[in-house]
């Protein structure tokens, strides 16, 4: 029977080892280009647009037409720097890239003859004009009404590196889709033509 030291030293030597194994396994697979261990940067900011509209915003019904709307990406700026990759403003994941819009009428009294348009890069407080077109229906009811703008656009969600000294890195993209509400008003009264003209000799 073995003694109770016995017992403890056999008991010891295995576990001892097992973790100055362990510890010498993780130095020489972070040290080493080829088993390096990657590192992700998670990210919490993003873009956030806003769409306003400027100028004229009222119409007749059968109207033709044009609202000026500003793309703003409100989003507060922030820059990436990576450790131990000491180079700062390498990304920006605030920045909304190859932003795409393409006009809906949705429930709205109107025909929208705007192609889909391409905004492409927005970074933080950045304002791009996009011209929507379109003609008011003949019957459309007087009041507001709202037309939507269908965004789609990616951006930086996280960035992993692939070897230890974040030499290489591939930055991971979140792909985001959402509609943005533009509002105009429709007249209720009716809108005066001129028919003809005629002189009248007094």
């Amino acid at each position: 029977m073995l003694s109770p030291v016995s017992r403890y030293r056999t008991g010891a030597v295995p576990l001892a080892m097992r973790a100055i194994l362990l510890v010498l396994l993780v130095a020489i697979t972070c040290q080493a280009p080829g088993l390096a261990m990657a590192y992700t940067y998670d990210i919490t900011e993003q873009p956030d647009l806003t769409a306003d509209v400027q100028g004229v915003t009222e119409y007749f019904p059968g109207e033709d037409f044009t609202l000026a709307v500003d793309l703003t990406n409100t989003a507060r700026a922030e820059s990436m720097q990576l450790a131990p990759f000491r180079k700062a403003n390498l990304y920006n994941p605030t920045t909304a890239l190859g932003v795409s819009v393409v006009p809906e009428a949705g429930d709205a009294p109107v025909t929208i003859r705007s192609l889909p348009v391409v905004a492409g890069d927005i970074d933080s407080s950045d304002i791009v004009p996009v011209t929507i077109r379109g003609t008011v229906s003949q019957d459309a009811p007087s009041g507001t009404s709202t037309i939507f703008l269908n965004i789609t656009y990616k951006y930086v969600s996280a960035i992993p590196g692939t070897d230890a000294n974040l030499k290489t890195i591939t930055p991971v993209y979140n792909q985001v889709q959402e509609l943005l509400p533009v509002t105009f008003r429709v007249k209720g009264q009716v809108r005066p033509v001129v028919c003809g003209t005629e002189s009248i000799n007094m």
